[in-house]
């Protein structure tokens, strides 16, 4: 019998396990082989991470799933993506996977909407054309390169979603009270994709997480 893998892809600024969302998932499911990883360079001494530009991430996360192939080349894969990972795992557009599911996904991955949340923060240093220094609410700090802000130019997500069912099948779960991305706007949804609406925030705290869990245990039959 063949190993059933889930590749989990997180969001913007956070480690794999940040806010514990994609930990509990992967812990809720002991009967898959969970591959959690960081995108970001994370600095322990200084208690910092460095966000890697768009494009590095996309081939980090396909660099995960090829050696998943590499080593089992019968396996089963599965993406669960949440946030900002939802536009990576559309980036990538792997073809040797069975499922996509988009967790709360952007609408927006513009620089302007990445920032927004945090220019107002006084103990945060912005410098768009340098490196931007992100207080978080865990002590920690959020380092933001010109060269990740320049990556986000031209991204189109509802483009990039419509063309993920072309090579996997495709399942986007958002929140209905979503307090980082807010309400979302896709006018032209490709119909091939399955949308799920789940009371709860951006991070389905507390009840609404186990809803999520619930979706998820049905959706990967």
């Amino acid at each position: 019998m063949h190993k059933h893998y889930i590749v989990y892809s997180h969001g913007f600024g956070v480690r794999k396990d940040g806010r514990g969302f994609l930990k509990d998932i992967a812990e809720s499911m002991p009967e898959f082989e969970n591959i959690l990883f960081d995108y970001n360079e994370i600095n322990e001494a200084e208690n910092t991470l460095r966000v890697t530009p768009i494009d590095q991430q996309k081939n980090k996360l396909l660099e995960v799933i090829e050696n998943i192939k590499k080593d089992d080349p019968d396996a089963a894969i599965d993406i669960i993506a949440h946030s900002q990972g939802c536009t990576i795992a559309a980036l990538a557009k792997p073809e040797s996977v069975r499922k996509i599911i988009l967790i709360a996904p952007p609408d927006n991955t513009s620089a302007q909407k990445v920032m927004a949340r945090y220019v107002t923060n006084k103990d945060s240093e912005i410098n768009l054309q340098g490196d931007s220094k992100l207080k978080r609410r865990d002590g920690s700090t959020t380092i933001v390169s010109a060269a990740y802000l320049q990556s986000l130019q031209g991204l189109d997500n509802e483009t990039l979603f419509n063309e993920l069912p072309d090579v996997a099948e495709v399942i986007m779960i958002k929140a209905n009270q979503d307090d980082v991305v807010g309400e979302t706007t896709f006018n032209n949804l490709d119909s091939r994709i399955k949308v799920i609406t789940i009371d709860g925030d951006h991070n389905f705290k507390l009840e609404s997480r186990q809803k999520v869990i619930e979706v998820l245990q049905k959706e990967l039959i």
